[in-house]
């Protein structure tokens, strides 16, 4: 939520109703692209974003970072064209981008350091190789906080889709998700497998009870489901990336890092990807390649300290100022 209250400094001398009216359209743009990625709810993601940029009284960082995030959507429904004209514009807006914000990112890293450092801990005290390089690809992922945070957002989904019909695949499906945003995962692949009863070739259905599964570590059967999302051609980006995820738990970093790979592909810019795939590289002893892909992330976000402290881990210090 750093990019949250980013916008709230930016927005301090202007009227309370303006401001109020800007920052509840901005927080549901946020909102809404989290849940893209976690649901695949593109179109909720550039229904919120589309009212920030229609409005057009945010600053130029915050604009780019919204125009960023509906491309993103774009891309995840496959509208090429859009994704790359929000992508052009984003890139012309970071061009004139002052640097009005940089004082709160390190306000939200270093309160974002204390966690970091504490997993990171935790994470050390793991005495097998692979698998401490296979957590610490996943620190910062699928944690229970983030899906809390958007149980108010697919509470409006499911409330639309039983209104529209109780007994529908995707009313169960959205009532699944909301299940699963509040932490009770078991609930949730019960109400999404009675979602999968009424149509089983709903693709989305499959994918986010794969990612449910994921979070129960109930390896084989999240594969099972997002291979089925896989074929049924739905979540392509998002589904690679956490069938990729899935394999590495599993051990098999070979299958996970191809599925990194093609996650890569359709979403290049895509920072975790390249994230989970130097440090699966890393562990099968390819160093270049691993260093490559850190580089990489590092050079996506390049004001998170995380990917910036790995590369002085490796001794990549001169990556920095590339």
């Amino acid at each position: 939520m750093r990019i949250v209250v980013a916008a709230f400094l930016m927005l301090v001398g202007w009227t309370a109703a303006a401001r109020a009216q800007v920052a509840a359209e901005l927080d549901a743009c946020v909102r809404a692209a989290s849940a893209a990625q976690l649901y695949g709810t593109y179109d909720l993601a550039i229904h919120h974003c589309s009212k920030v940029i229609r409005d057009g009284r945010v600053p130029e960082e915050i604009m780019e970072w919204v125009l960023t995030q509906r491309g993103a959507a774009y891309q995840g429904k496959q509208a090429v064209a859009r994704a790359a004209a929000d992508r052009i514009n984003a890139q012309a807006l970071a061009a004139r981008a002052a640097n009005d914000i940089a004082a709160a990112q390190q306000m939200a890293a270093t309160r974002q350091m204390n966690e970091i450092e504490r997993r990171a801990a935790a994470v050390q005290r793991t005495t097998d190789a692979a698998t401490r390089a296979v957590l610490r690809a996943q620190l910062t992922r699928f944690d229970t906080e983030q899906l809390q945070n958007q149980a108010e957002l697919v509470a409006a989904l499911y409330e639309q889709a039983a209104m529209d019909n109780p007994e529908s695949a995707l009313a169960y499906l959205y009532r699944g998700i909301l299940e699963g945003a509040r932490g009770d995962f078991e609930a949730a692949a019960q109400t999404i497998t009675q979602a999968l009863a009424r149509d089983p070739n709903l693709a989305l259905s499959h994918y986010n009870r794969g990612v449910v599964y994921l979070l129960l570590a109930r390896i084989d059967q999240a594969l099972a489901d997002l291979d089925e999302a896989a074929r049924l051609g739905l979540m392509r980006g998002m589904n690679f990336y956490n069938r990729g995820i899935a394999y590495a738990r599993a051990g098999d970093l070979v299958q996970a890092i191809l599925d990194f790979t093609e996650a890569i592909a359709l979403m290049p810019n895509y920072v975790d990807a390249f994230n989970n795939r130097g440090f699966a590289f890393e562990v099968l002893g390819e160093r270049e390649r691993a260093e490559a892909d850190f580089i990489t992330t590092h050079r996506l976000r390049p004001d998170n300290p995380r990917f910036r402290r790995k590369l002085l881990d490796l001794g990549l210090g001169a990556a920095l100022t590339q």
